[in-house]
């Protein structure tokens, strides 16, 4: 970790008293959970869109646009922040809000910044951008762009790369390493990635058979750099309540006390974030303390083996 400045203000080694931590490419790991997935016999069935549901004292069929139905004794909505079931849990429910950045990465073939294989890099000051190096020795770096009236991702795609890139050229003039990393990103290089946006809390997590995990109830956006990991640890919770609790009433609403504190938390960190990246909280962002680098918001543990207690219904 750096400031805009270049001077370096802090070097991690992994995380005290946990396993050395492994970066991946999202498709990759899509791909690992897909794979097992249907090795244990789960069926995945693609281009079906949910519209609405019928419950019954004994399950719930799922209608989709295509007048097709699946029962079951739940549904388990993760279906991202843009949730439908969130909506038919509760049709006042929440929408996602705009976090007051737009968020933006790129590619650079040049050796212009340093970045030791494995290694993550932050530089923060009146801008943030943080980078690495891939294994095919180009480095990735994202970055983000205040703006005060949100687009939509399809609004940023017809803003052409270059028009951006001068936009964000401008908005790093001075930055070490963020100006010779943009000076030497190609617009075809460039990935605009849209609105940064979160999840604020979410009233009601489930209404009969019905319940919400991961995105769908918490994302607490990018900057956070939890979003993946917060919705993993809800399924692997929401399991275990399934598992150990005798309805789905009782399980739904351990779930929900099990998670809910947490995921706020986290959420409400990346909030104030959010604020710092898009200028609207009063100085440059600031950085991270040992507390929130190597506290209990990132040495979470769920013991999958351990049985819910009763009491957390």
């Amino acid at each position: 970790m750096a400031d805009g400045a270049g001077r370096r203000l802090a070097e991690f080694h992994g995380f005290p008293g946990l396993p050395a931590t492994h970066a991946m490419a999202r498709a990759d790991l899509h791909r690992a959970l897909t794979e097992q997935a249907l090795a244990q016999g789960v069926k995945i069935e693609y281009g079906r869109r949910l519209v609405e549901v019928e419950e019954s004292r004994d399950g719930v069929t799922a209608v989709f646009a295509d007048g097709s139905t699946a029962g079951a004794d739940v549904l388990i909505g993760a279906d991202g922040i843009r949730s439908t079931v969130r909506t038919l849990i509760d049709p006042s429910a929440p929408g996602p809000e705009y976090a007051g950045v737009l968020g933006f990465g790129g590619l650079v073939a040049e050796d212009v910044a340093p970045a030791e294989p494995g290694t993550m890099y932050f530089a923060f000051g009146s801008s943030f951008i943080g980078w690495w190096r891939l294994p095919d020795g180009r480095v990735c770096w994202f970055a983000s762009l205040p703006r005060t009236e949100p687009l939509s991702w399809a609004e940023v795609q017809r803003i052409p790369a270059e028009q951006w890139l001068t936009r964000l050229r401008e908005r790093y003039a001075d930055h070490v390493p963020g100006e010779r990393l943009l000076a030497h990103t190609a617009p075809d290089t460039l990935m605009a990635t849209g609105p940064m946006e979160r999840m604020p809390s979410v009233p009601h997590w489930h209404r009969g058979r019905l319940v919400l995990v991961g995105d769908a109830v918490h994302a607490p956006s990018s900057s956070s750099g939890q979003g993946a990991s917060l919705a993993i640890e809800s399924a692997v919770e929401l399991a275990r309540c399934l598992r150990d609790l005798p309805d789905h009433a009782a399980a739904f609403g351990a779930y929900e006390r099990l998670r809910r504190s947490r995921v706020e938390l986290i959420g409400g960190n990346a909030a104030a974030t959010n604020r710092a990246k898009a200028g609207q909280a009063g100085g440059p962002p600031a950085m991270p303390t040992p507390e929130q680098m190597f506290g209990p918001v990132h040495r979470h543990h769920i013991d999958w083996h351990a049985t819910v207690p009763r009491e957390a219904q």
